[in-house]
């Protein structure tokens, strides 16, 4: 049944039922301009919206409702190709925004919205940010002046996520807003979740917490539970504790691809690789990093890409072999600025201000530039680690302001919630502190207690090899000596999970098998 002849037996079963238009939105709890929109066919009723109708003017659901009529060949021919089709987000804007245009030119206000919004979701899944707000803002705009407020809240929420991807946090606050209030209540978790997301993004990681386990509370269905499943998993992660962050991960990836989610299953795959290698895992990382490149390409998801990039940077800076980290950072630090992906960009800085740590004479104003990025775009758990690289570096090249930086690394406010991040600036400080070893072995102990918690076997290694360094200088041999056994065996396990040439071959037989969808 075409929209028209719903909306013509909608305007004619209110007539013989007495109504008016004005009084049959009244009744169905719809403002004006949105019956009328119905009754023209400019928008399609939702089902739920057709029974509600049928209810109010004595009809059967059936009456209205366009399921009730068969599918034709061509419909079914559309179907059976979409489902045999890889995606591809580009096309899908393309084809969406020459919708917009066409709809615009007819005056059809309503479809243009609809085709905007989808325009910008597709622009959405392929980590176009800014373009994607662009369409999201004009479509945003149209249901409002009409007054549709279940569309504009639909729109709010997928604008809201374009936002935090681009660092403006109070608009999309403001987007999650439009959407809680105006999402009917199946549809308000959406609205929960990502006012979670926006609260972890904040540094505000305990209440972020909260929120989401009291949805969870909520007894939510599968779909609900999966989104809370995956922000669970991505607050491990950027907090830096690495074990939970797997355990989470793996679980998370099972069901984006039950649910086929392909912009999850990147997520996903991408943080696995990330926390596999912060847990001196390089060979398992290395296995991941490639599973995830390879689906991202599948999928043209470069934000994420850009991301996988930026691991695989970490993983070759891990295993020595540092201009070659150096190259595959810049590359993500490239693909970050060009495709509007701060987080990506961000990555790669990160990999970058780690590397120079190798180096003789640290590169201090490379890691300013990157702590003021990640400031600037408001990273709280990216700061944490900037913060304490800074100090590092800084004992060995400016020992007098070491010890500032140091104290304000371990003086952040957010910083009790964070996982390894803690443990850098622990360690910070202790290096600071090397000329008074005592102390700089206390604060060295607490270190490697929270990298324990954390699962950061990599940051571990050092710290052991460090505080082994402070006990032998403050006359504590004994455990000097147990640490520096400890310290060995660990490096036997690290250099048999160091990763050289198959990086780049034979790993590349692994590759995930996931449906296209």
């Amino acid at each position: 049944m075409r929209q028209q002849d719903i909306g013509r037996r909608i305007h004619a079963a209110a007539m013989e039922a007495g109504l008016t238009l004005r009084e049959l939105a009244a009744r169905i709890g719809v403002s004006h301009p949105t019956i009328y929109a119905y009754t023209s066919g400019a928008l399609v009723p939702p089902i739920s919206r057709l029974r509600q109708i049928a209810e109010a003017l004595g009809k059967q659901a059936e009456y209205f409702e366009a399921r009730s009529v068969a599918p034709s060949a061509s419909s079914i021919d559309k179907v059976v190709d979409a489902l045999l089709t890889p995606p591809d987000s580009k096309k899908a804007y393309q084809v969406a925004i020459d919708a917009a245009n066409k709809h615009k030119e007819d005056g059809r206000q309503v479809q243009q919205a609809m085709a905007l919004h989808k325009a910008g979701n597709a622009l959405l899944y392929d980590g176009a940010y800014k373009e994607a707000s662009t369409c999201l803002s004009e479509s945003l705009e149209i249901f409002k002046s009409l007054e549709l407020p279940e569309r504009a809240g639909a729109v709010a929420q997928s604008l809201g996520y374009c936002l935090i991807n681009l660092g403006q946090l109070d608009a999309a606050e403001t987007c999650f807003s439009i959407a809680a209030e105006n999402y009917g209540e199946s549809e308000k978790w959406k609205a929960k979740v990502s006012m979670a997301a926006l609260e972890h993004r904040r540094g505000n990681f305990h209440e972020s917490e909260l929120l989401l386990q009291a949805l969870d509370a909520t007894r939510p269905t599968s779909d609900v539970s999966g989104y809370i499943l995956f922000n669970k998993a991505s607050h491990a992660l950027d907090r830096g504790f690495w074990a939970r962050s797997l355990e989470l991960n793996r679980k998370a990836l099972n069901v984006a691809k039950r649910h086929r989610l392909t912009d999850q299953v990147c997520e996903r795959m991408v943080q696995i690789a990330h926390a596999l290698a912060k847990s001196a895992d390089l060979e398992g990382a290395s296995l991941w990093v490639i599973r995830a490149q390879d689906t991202c390409e599948a999928f043209n998801d470069q934000a994420r890409l850009a991301l996988a990039n930026a691991i695989c940077a970490r993983i070759r800076v891990y295993s020595g072999r540092i201009d070659e980290g150096l190259t595959l950072a810049q590359k993500a630090i490239d693909l970050g600025r060009a495709g509007g992906y701060p987080r990506s960009q961000l990555a790669g800085m990160e990999v970058l201000a780690e590397a120079t740590l190798c180096s003789k004479v640290p590169d201090l104003s490379l890691i300013e530039r990157a702590l003021a990025f990640a400031e600037e775009n408001c990273y709280p758990a990216s700061i944490a680690t900037l913060c304490s690289i800074h100090a590092s570096a800084a004992c060995r090249v400016d020992p007098k302001a070491a010890k500032e930086l140091a104290q304000k690394a371990v003086q952040l406010p957010f910083l009790s919630e964070l996982g390894e991040q803690r443990a850098m600036a622990l360690s910070s400080m202790a290096k600071a502190l090397s000329n008074q070893p005592v102390e700089a072995a206390r604060w060295s102990r607490e270190a490697l207690a929270v990298a324990a918690e954390s699962g950061s076997l990599w940051f571990m290694i050092q710290e052991r090899s460090r505080l082994a360094d402070y006990l032998k200088k403050s006359g504590e041999t004994s455990e000097a000596v147990r640490l520096s056994e400890d310290l060995d065996k660990d490096k036997v396990q690290m250099c048999k999970q160091i990763v050289h040439e198959t990086l780049d071959s034979d790993l590349k037989t692994f590759q995930v098998q996931l449906p296209l969808c």
